[in-house]
């Protein structure tokens, strides 16, 4: 459906309004009728103190009573009507994201052709003399699905052995920096991961496991082929959920908020001033944070939606489908913004984004339940944005900020 909950509600609230319509002709007509008949004969029994002879203008009197009880009677069938509606559909929509689904993958077909995967084995030729400390290369990404753009990177996954990503990680750096030193662009994007954590990723659900499986394998001794034959969870479990609030979304969310915030009012931000961009204006602080935050919630409830997005165009499409427009419209302008080095963030962009922001992380933390952990991890993550660092509970986050 392309329609965003707020249409859902919307349409929630009219057909509860037409409901109890319709019902008032069956059940609350002749009531109104009566009420307001009523009602009219007792006030002008006290206002004249006497018994009210059915004269002609208090026949009128009382036709124009009859029919405000029945306009009234309408009246409130039509809001309790529209209040159970509404009642009807938000409680559809909060167990419809708790509802786990069996998530459809977009899965594409790998369009490199033997040619250029030969080139980008050449690219990775500098890790043969650490290739005893590798389970495998991996190629994620829109890259290897045809749907990569002019500034996209080529996204190489590389699963090290037990004990040696240091090793592998630190050859990495080094080839990074020598190409930097020479001039040479380099658009591969490395990440380095161990069996442990490659296994956690497959064990809860991530949608990154979803990448490594059905992403190009360019070398395994057999590791990863084994782990993909064993069964694992199609959709992000609470443990995935839990642990992404607690490591990222947390403390990313309230402190991009934080400091875009104080930014504004310390800047007289106002929607006027960036349409006229003064020179010298940079834009807000935290806006990569910001924007990182926002796939990585995104990255949480889609799954749980129903769709396993494998690249960020893919992303894009369940956000269209799930989301609508206009949330589309602001996520393609913070991906557009990722793949260029620290683009600005302006009022009138966050103003525009804040609102799905928000909507997201109370869906994360919807689908995470009620535990007092989660309270915890927030109120953890309210009070080092603050700087109150005695006060955090946690012993991990403590010891991270201090």
């Amino acid at each position: 459906m392309n329609r965003t909950e707020h249409d859902k509600l919307r349409l929630g609230v009219r057909w509860g309004a037409l409901g109890g319509l319709f019902l008032f002709f069956f059940f609350g007509l002749i009531p109104g009728f009566y009420f307001g008949s009523y009602t009219t004969l007792v006030i002008l029994t006290r206002l004249s103190g006497v018994p009210v002879e059915p004269t002609p203008l208090v026949r009128v009197i009382i036709i124009i009573g009859s029919a405000l009880g029945i306009l009234s009677m309408a009246s409130l069938f039509v809001v309790v009507g529209s209040l159970t509606g509404l009642v009807i559909t938000r409680l559809y929509l909060f167990l419809k994201v708790l509802r786990p689904v069996e998530p459809k993958v977009l899965k594409r077909d790998i369009t490199l052709t033997e040619r250029e995967r030969e080139e980008i084995l050449n690219r990775l030729s500098f890790l043969e003399p650490r290739l005893s400390d590798i389970h495998s290369i991996v190629l994620v990404g829109s890259r290897i699905y045809g749907l990569s753009e002019d500034n996209s990177d080529t996204d190489v996954v590389v699963i090290c052995k037990e004990g040696r990503c240091d090793e592998v990680r630190e050859l990495i750096f080094g080839h990074e920096i020598d190409k930097r030193l020479r001039g040479e662009k380099d658009d591969m994007e490395f990440t380095i991961i161990g069996p442990k954590y490659t296994e956690s990723l497959f064990r809860m659900g991530s949608p990154f496991s979803h990448s490594l499986r059905y992403g190009l394998v360019l070398r395994d001794d057999g590791y990863l082929r084994g782990l993909l034959q064993e069964k694992h969870p199609a959709t992000p479990t609470r443990q995935y959920l839990l642990k992404v609030i607690y490591e990222y979304i947390s403390v990313q969310y309230y402190g991009s908020i934080t400091e875009i915030e104080r930014g504004i009012r310390k800047r007289h931000c106002s929607t006027q001033c960036c349409e006229q961009r003064p020179e010298g204006c940079d834009g807000l602080p935290s806006a990569d944070a910001f924007r990182r935050t926002l796939l990585r919630m995104l990255y949480a409830t889609v799954p749980r939606r129903g769709y396993i997005p494998l690249c960020k165009r893919d992303l894009l499409e369940c956000v269209r489908i799930l989301y609508g427009e206009r949330a589309f419209r602001v996520v393609q302008e913070h991906i557009r913004a990722m793949k260029q080095d620290s683009k600005p963030l302006y009022y009138n962009e966050y103003m525009e984004a804040k609102p799905f922001y928000t909507s997201l992380f109370r869906e994360v933390i919807t689908l995470a339940g009620p535990d007092r952990a989660v309270t915890s991890v927030l109120k953890d993550a309210v009070r080092m944005v603050r700087g109150d660092y005695e006060g955090i509970q946690d012993r991990a986050f403590r010891e991270c900020v201090i």
